[in-house]
Formats: C-alpha cells, sequence, structure tokens
C-alpha cells in the first residue's frame, strides 16, 4: 500500500482529534537513520547524522536498503499526550512494514524483577497502540493488508537474553494480533 494511502486512512479513522496522525509524522529517504524519543522535544525525532557505537546504543536504527519513503509517527507526546496508557512512543511506516516502537532505552536498573516489568509495560503499551488504530479502522473498515505488521521494544545492551526473554509475549502478540514482536533496537527496510 502506498504510504500516501495508510496516511490517509489514519487521519480519516481519527477525523474529529485536534491532532491528526499526519501532523505528527516526518518522512525519511535516507539509507540510514536513527529515532530517538528526545527528551527534550517530548516525542520521538529522526536523526541523519552519523553516531558514536556509544550513541548508537541510544537510538532506534534503521537501514533503509532501497531508499524507500519511510514515514515516522510520533505517537507519545505528539498524537498522543503522555497521560493517554494506551500509547508507544511511535510507529514507522513504508509500502511493506508497519512498525510499532516502544523505547524502554532509558531503564537504569539490571534488577530481573525490574527488567521483567519494563518488559510487560512494554508489551502492554504496544497492544493497547495496536488496539487503539485497529478499534478506528474497524469502524471505518480499514485494514491492514498488503503491510507486515511488527512490534518492537527497544531495551538497553545491559539487558540480557534479549532473543529468548519476550519469546511467551511474542508468542501471544503473534496469535493475538498477528503483530511479530522484537526485542531489538534496528529494522532493516527492503
Amino acid at each position: 500500500m502506498k504510504i500516501e494511502n495508510i496516511i490517509l486512512q489514519l487521519d480519516t479513522a481519527f477525523r474529529g482529534r485536534v491532532i491528526k496522525p499526519s501532523d505528527c509524522i516526518t518522512y525519511e529517504t535516507e539509507k540510514l537513520f536513527y529515532i530517538e524519543d528526545n527528551e527534550a522535544a517530548g516525542k520521538c525525532i529522526t536523526i541523519k547524522q552519523t553516531v558514536s557505537e556509544e550513541e548508537k546504543q541510544k537510538y532506534f536504527k534503521i537501514t533503509n536498503e532501497g531508499t524507500n519513503k519511510v514515514a515516522v509517527w510520533s505517537v507519545d507526546g505528539c498524537f498522543l499526550s503522555s497521560t493517554q496508557n494506551e500509547r508507544c512512543d511511535c510507529i514507522f511506516f513504508d509500502e511493506n512494514d508497519f512498525c510499532f516502537v516502544e523505547f524502554k532505552l532509558n531503564a537504569t536498573s539490571s534488577n530481573p524483577k525490574t527488567i521483567v516489568q519494563n518488559r510487560i509495560k512494554a508489551v502492554g503499551q504496544l497492544k493497547r497502540m495496536f488496539e487503539f488504530i485497529k478499534n478506528h479502522f474497524n469502524l471505518n473498515h480499514f485494514d491492514f493488508i498488503g503491510y507486515s505488521l511488527e512490534a518492537y521494544i527497544c531495551t538497553p545492551t545491559f539487558y540480557p537474553n534479549k532473543n529468548t526473554a519476550i519469546s511467551d509475549f511474542a508468542v501471544e502478540f503473534l496469535e493475538d494480533y498477528g503483530v511479530k514482536l522484537f526485542e531489538k533496537n534496528e529494522k532493516i527496510c527492503n
């Protein structure tokens, strides 16, 4: 589906809101860029300049192999206020993939219980955001046909067992919503 079509569907599904989705969407065509949950801006922004290895740990990296147009929708702090609990931080999409992202990169505790709680909270935020959009799409007879749906939990490098720790959540997410769930901080767009 063309990016413009899904944006039109989003704006239509959320008509009547003070801020429409397209007001919070930026576009990237760079081969490599990063998404940051920027504290000063209070929302997600894109970074195009080269960053150091240490700085890369603060961002979600997108490698845009086809240099396609990628839309980055800042949800938390732009489309939805930070007080609304059905939100993830951002969503990015191109003509093939529609991806939900929740940042937990500012976590500082290595306590196993806290790590589990952060993962559970992130999965909940991703689920609620998907349901929120899906409910509005259903009211307008829209769907995600043609899109691969993905959700990402971005966690610090010190979190253990990224690939296996969320496997139960990933199975449930796929079965319940048809969305693939990953705990990683990068995506390759083709």
